[in-house]
């Protein structure tokens, strides 16, 4: 008997230490318990606080412009004045590379053929970078020379004349304004264009070269500049020259028929200068400040055809190395080596030279006759 009465106490006495066991344990989880629903509730607002600070910075990052730039290391962000967007970028990059290379080089009128097919190809792997700009399948195929030329120069030079032989015309990587101007005067011509390389200096545009150009194929002409991818079209001039037409105009309709042009520019970056001499003698251009003049270029263009015609023409008169000149008055003239089978644009120089004239001559009259 008293054996049962030691096994039932030693039992109870077991069954009530686990009872406490269990309670002390359940009790110890239940603060536990408390203390982690406490901490995630912290948490919780940490994290709400988180979430709000990261929708807080990328409303702020998709408020913030910034632009691309390449260098050797890659790519950088810049500036939006100094760099281009990742649009631009995929336009520059598809538009760059040589027009033809060294090696593709040969002598003779064949050369006109070999430009002419890698022209045709790589226009018809790109010409959808020109959807959108309202310009006809001729237009584009013309401003895809404008900017296949801007891409084929990679590295602006600052030099004082441009390339004098012809394979260095249409191969090297460097260049000025000038190299931009005579290259897309050698391309315009294999693609059935006549041009006339055309010398500013003043007070809108003091000091570039550009190009003038006509289209017979629909009786259009342009205002055309590589170096900054520029375009400006006049269509159904009746083979006048782009500068020939304003200056003929009366000049009571040209500024409102200028303000009524359609001034294209085409993405454009330098990534690479040589400031020649410059840069050992006296304050070198840089990068950033080439880059920095793409700003309002489209406004600068229109105040100069607006406002500096006069100033054009008195420009030419006074300096006659700097008239308007086509490829055959360059190669007359011995400038550079421009062989007699590029003769397309024969007389369009002297065309755009003899109207200014005229224009100067009737408009001394109409002063005169005040």
């Amino acid at each position: 008997m008293k054996q049962k009465t030691l096994f039932f106490t030693i039992i109870s006495t077991l069954v009530i230490g686990l009872i406490l066991t269990i309670i002390a344990a359940t009790l110890t989880l239940h603060k536990d318990f408390e203390t982690l629903r406490y901490y995630i509730s912290q948490n919780s607002k940490q994290i709400n606080v988180l979430r709000d600070e990261v929708s807080d910075f990328k409303s702020s990052i998709s408020n913030l412009t910034l632009s691309l730039f390449e260098d050797p290391n890659g790519l950088k962000f810049v500036q939006p004045k100094h760099g281009v967007t990742s649009d631009e970028l995929a336009f520059i990059q598809k538009q760059r590379g040589a027009l033809i290379e060294p090696d593709e080089f040969i002598e003779g009128k064949k050369l006109v053929g070999v430009i002419r097919n890698k022209f045709n190809i790589q226009y018809s792997k790109n010409k959808n970078l020109f959807d959108g700009t309202n310009l006809n399948d001729r237009a584009k195929f013309i401003a895809n020379a404008v900017t296949r030329v801007n891409g084929s120069i990679s590295t602006y030079a600052v030099k004082s004349r441009y390339s004098y032989k012809l394979k260095d015309a249409l191969t090297i990587h460097n260049g000025n304004c000038s190299d931009y101007a005579l290259r897309l005067m050698l391309v315009l011509e294999v693609l059935g264009l006549k041009s006339a390389m055309i010398s500013s200096v003043t007070s809108n545009l003091p000091g570039h070269v550009f190009v003038d150009a006509y289209d017979p194929f629909d009786d259009s002409s342009y205002f055309l500049d590589s170096t900054w991818n520029i375009m400006i079209k006049i269509p159904k001039t009746e083979g006048k020259s782009f500068f020939q037409f304003l200056f003929e105009l009366p000049v009571s309709r040209r500024a409102q028929f200028i303000k009524n042009l359609n001034f294209i520019q085409f993405p454009t970056y330098f990534r690479y200068i040589d400031p020649g001499l410059g840069g050992l003698t006296g304050n070198p251009y840089s990068l950033e400040f080439l880059n920095g003049q793409r700003d309002g270029l489209v406004e600068q263009f229109r105040r100069f055809l607006i406002s500096d015609l006069d100033q054009l023409k008195a420009w030419w008169e006074n300096t006659p190395n700097h008239r308007p000149l086509s490829l055959d008055e360059i190669r007359e003239m011995n400038l550079a080596e421009i062989p007699e089978y590029f003769n397309l644009s024969k007389n369009y120089a002297d065309q755009i030279r003899q109207s200014a004239i005229k224009s100067a001559v009737a408009q001394d009259f109409q002063e005169k006759t005040k």
